[in-house]
């Protein structure tokens, strides 16, 4: 059982942020975009070994 809830973290909202605040030709878009889309990958990833974690024995491990 995991003790501590996973939340989104503050850069993934930061980039969401500013993703909304930059204009669709502006260079940095795509930089920014890039690093979102890797930072939620990253995130989708940890959420998905938490569900595998919970069927580890919480005394044993």
């Amino acid at each position: 059982m995991i003790e501590k809830e996973r939340r989104v973290p503050e850069i993934i909202m930061q980039l969401h942020a500013l993703l909304r605040r930059i204009p669709e030709m502006e260079h940095g878009r795509e930089k920014a975009a890039s690093e979102l889309n890797k930072r939620k990958a990253g995130f989708i990833g940890e959420q998905k070994l938490d569900y595998y974690l919970d069927f580890l024995d919480e005394k044993k491990y």
